[in-house]
């Protein structure tokens, strides 16, 4: 499948400040990126470094008054939905390192506000089968809706709202 990125973000920075960008598309074998572009409003000299892991980039900027990022890429991704349903549950302790920080609330995911629709809805059900459900729910009735979130929204006003973008 081939896809098409432009975006724009826009900044305003009241000081001076270090910025890290992570918008750029990973490279992986079945993420092929075809071409893509970053523009930089920014007079100070961009610096690109490996993302976590290695995969992708990370770009600092110096970010003063109004700071403009647009992102445009072309990606061809050549790989499968794995079959949700058949997945089974894994036990909380044999979970890896790296996946236990996303069990915890965060700023933007408060878990508690939504637990008991959570468990209301999909408490019945288990492992892969959960997860596609609530990626259904998600599809069904929240809308993708650009500009309608801003650094404060969290999980919670998006669930109220029915309305957010990727971060939400």
């Amino acid at each position: 499948m081939r896809l098409k990125i432009d975006t724009q973000l826009d900044y305003e920075f009241p000081q001076p400040a270090d910025v890290l960008l992570a918008v750029e598309v990973a490279q992986m074998p079945d993420q092929i990126l075809i071409e893509d572009k970053l523009v930089v409003g920014t007079a100070t000299p961009l610096r690109a470094v490996s993302a976590h892991g290695g995969i992708g980039r990370q770009t600092w900027a110096r970010g003063q008054g109004l700071l403009t990022v647009r992102y445009n890429a072309v990606v061809d991704v050549a790989r499968s939905a794995p079959d949700l349903k058949r997945v089974a549950a894994a036990p909380l302790l044999g979970l890896p390192g790296r996946v236990i920080q996303y069990l915890w609330p965060s700023r933007y995911c408060g878990s508690r506000e939504v637990e008991e629709f959570a468990l209301k809805t999909f408490g019945g059900l288990e492992g892969g089968a959960r997860a596609a459900a609530m990626a259904a729910w998600t599809r069904d009735n929240l809308s993708y809706v650009p500009g309608c979130s801003n650094d404060r929204t969290s999980a919670h006003d998006t669930f109220t709202q029915r309305k957010g973008i990727c971060r939400d």
